[in-house]
C-alpha cells in the first residue's frame, strides 16, 4: 500500500508494502481467503495471464466525473489509500464529502484480524470492501472529521511540519501510555482538530479514562464526534466487484463510466513513482473518474490521493497530470490492474 509523504527535508518519498513475488497465484488466493478482509495484496504481474489481444473495440467516448468531487485529497504518510478511494465513491454517490479518516479507523478498529498497532504504520494496508463492511451504521462527513488540513496553533507543531492524521492518532496512543493527570492545551487542540464536534471536557474525559484501551478511546472519540450528524443514505450502498476476467478488467471500468459511475481501482502503482524498483509490486488504490480519446489510445483519468502536486510523478505522467488527476493510456492501465470495484 503506497503512502505518500514529505519528509522533514521537504523531499517527496514513498513507502511500499511488498508482497512476496514468489507466491503463486494459488498461494496468494488461499492467503486472501484465510485472512478475509485483512490487507489487500501486492501481487506480481505473473500472477495473472493478461491477454491484450482481447481488448474490446469501443468508441472511447469522453467522460469526466471529477468536478463534483472537488480538490484531490492527500493521504499523507498513512497507507490508507483504500479508505480514500472508498470515501471518493461515497462522496460521489451521496453528494457530500465523506471522511476518509473515519472509514480507515472503522476498518482498523473493527477488524478482528488486524495485528495490534498496525494501523499506526505508514505501510498499513486494507481494502475498499472492508472499509464499507465496517461502516454499516452510516458515514461521517469530512467537515466533522477531517482527513487532512488540520488547523492548530503554530506553537503546537513540531518543526513547522504540517499535522497528519497519523500524528494525531500517535498522540492519543502516547497519552494513553503516559496517562498524565491532565492534558495540555496543545494536546486538546491537536485532538480536537480531528474530532471537530467534541469540546475540551469531552476529550479530557475520554483520553484520561483508565478503564479504556487506546483503541476503545479512539473508537469512542470517533463515534461520539460523528453520532449527531452521521449520514445514512436513503438507499443502502454496496461495493461490487467487477464481473469480467482480469484480462478484460477494462470492460468493467468502461461499463461504469458509461453510466457516469466512478470506479475504485486496486493496482500496481509503481509506474507513478519516481525511481521505483521494477522488481517491487506496489499495491495501491485510486479512483477512475474519466475517459478520453488521445491520438493513439483511449486514456483513463486516475484520481489519486497524493495531493495536487504533479511534479511528484515521473515523465510522462507529470505532464499528463492535472491537479493530481493523471491521464493514463489504456495499455499501461491494463498491465497494472489487480481488481476493480464500484458502488451501487
Amino acid at each position: 500500500m503506497y503512502g505518500h509523504y514529505k519528509d522533514f527535508t521537504g523531499n517527496h518519498a514513498f513507502i511500499t508494502m511488498i508482497y512476496n513475488e514468489k507466491k503463486t497465484r494459488e498461494d496468494s488466493m488461499n492467503w486472501r481467503k484465510s485472512t478475509l478482509l485483512v490487507l489487500s495484496l501486492c501481487l506480481s504481474h505473473s500472477s495473472f495471464a493478461f491477454d491484450f489481444s482481447k481488448k474490446a473495440s469501443k468508441e472511447c467516448s469522453p467522460v469526466d466525473l471529477r468536478a463534483s468531487l472537488g480538490a484531490v485529497r492527500n493521504q499523507g504518510s498513512a497507507g490508507w489509500c483504500f479508505a480514500y478511494a472508498t470515501a471518493e465513491l461515497l462522496s460521489y454517490k451521496i453528494e457530500k464529502k465523506i471522511s476518509a479518516a473515519e472509514l480507515a479507523l472503522n476498518f482498523y478498529i473493527k477488524m478482528p484480524e488486524m495485528p495490534r498497532g498496525d494501523f499506526l504504520s505508514s505501510v498499513a494496508g486494507g481494502n475498499d470492501m472492508g472499509a464499507m463492511t465496517y461502516s454499516s451504521n452510516g458515514f461521517c462527513a469530512e467537515e466533522d472529521m477531517p482527513s487532512e488540513n488540520y488547523k492548530v496553533p503554530k506553537e503546537c507543531l513540531k518543526s513547522g511540519k504540517a499535522l497528519e492524521t497519523l500524528d494525531i492518532i500517535r498522540l492519543i496512543e502516547n497519552i494513553h501510555q503516559t496517562m498524565p493527570s491532565t492534558l495540555t492545551a496543545c494536546q486538546v487542540n491537536i485532538v480536537s482538530s480531528l474530532f471537530k464536534n467534541l469540546n475540551a471536557s469531552e476529550i479530557q474525559a475520554k483520553l484520561l479514562d483508565r478503564k479504556l484501551t487506546s483503541l476503545e478511546k479512539i473508537s469512542d472519540l470517533k463515534d461520539t464526534n460523528c453520532a449527531a450528524k452521521r449520514i445514512k443514505p436513503a438507499k443502502k450502498l454496496k461495493m461490487r466487484s467487477g464481473l469480467e476476467s482480469h484480462d478484460n478488467s477494462i470492460l468493467d471500468i468502461d461499463k461504469q463510466l458509461d453510466v457516469k459511475n466512478p470506479v475504485s481501482l486496486n493496482y500496481n502503482a509503481n509506474f507513478l513513482v519516481k525511481n521505483s524498483n521494477p522488481n517491487e509490486i506496489g499495491n495501491h488504490y485510486s479512483v477512475i473518474v474519466g475517459r478520453r480519446k488521445s491520438a493513439s489510445s483511449c486514456q483513463y483519468l486516475i484520481r489519486n490521493s497524493w495531493g495536487p502536486d504533479c511534479s511528484i510523478y515521473p515523465a510522462p505522467f507529470n505532464t499528463q497530470c492535472e491537479q493530481g488527476n493523471i491521464w493514463v493510456d489504456e495499455n499501461v492501465l491494463l498491465k497494472s490492474i489487480i481488481d476493480v470495484h464500484f458502488m451501487q
